[in-house]
């Protein structure tokens, strides 16, 4: 599966290359030889696989939506956004993933970067899901979002 790169900008040192993702978590683990009680203690792997889960659900709720696009962000001065989602209004989403229990607000800064210089007019939110438990307020429609929050409803 391929996630291509968002492109709607002629900031010259925007990335092109698509991102690839494994159609299923356990196979990517398995192919790649990850032993299961290992990624509990790699943050590198554990963030791979919950940034691939979460693509799936992603890509999964996009399909269904009639007007809305996803890709990423990522350029030559390594400012990278997970996801990037886009509706036929313009408005814009963009997501980081983090496989830690808590955030902050250097959790935050590809976005802010991003909201400050390429959405434009646009309206922009930036959402970080991440392991916790709590949604919490970032200021300037920033949100910090429990991973959880994908599959529930959330108050």
């Amino acid at each position: 599966m391929t996630d291509e790169a968002w492109g709607k900008s002629d900031y010259d040192k925007i990335g092109k290359q698509a991102k690839l993702f494994a159609g299923d978590t356990g196979l990517m683990t398995a192919a790649l030889g990850w032993k299961r009680a290992e990624i509990p203690l790699d943050a590198d792997r554990s963030g791979k696989l919950i940034e691939t889960f979460v693509y799936q659900e992603l890509a999964a709720q996009v399909e269904m939506a009639p007007d809305a696009t996803l890709s990423h962000y990522r350029d030559r001065v390594k400012r990278e956004i997970d996801f990037i989602i886009e509706n036929g209004d313009g408005d814009i989403v963009g997501v980081e993933v983090k496989a830690g229990h808590s955030v902050g607000v250097d959790d935050f800064k590809h976005i802010n970067w991003f909201r400050e210089n390429l959405a434009g007019k646009r309206r922009f939110t930036g959402v970080v899901l991440y392991a916790g438990e709590h949604t919490l307020s970032f200021g300037k429609g920033n949100v910090a979002v429990p991973i959880g929050a994908l599959w529930t409803n959330l108050p």
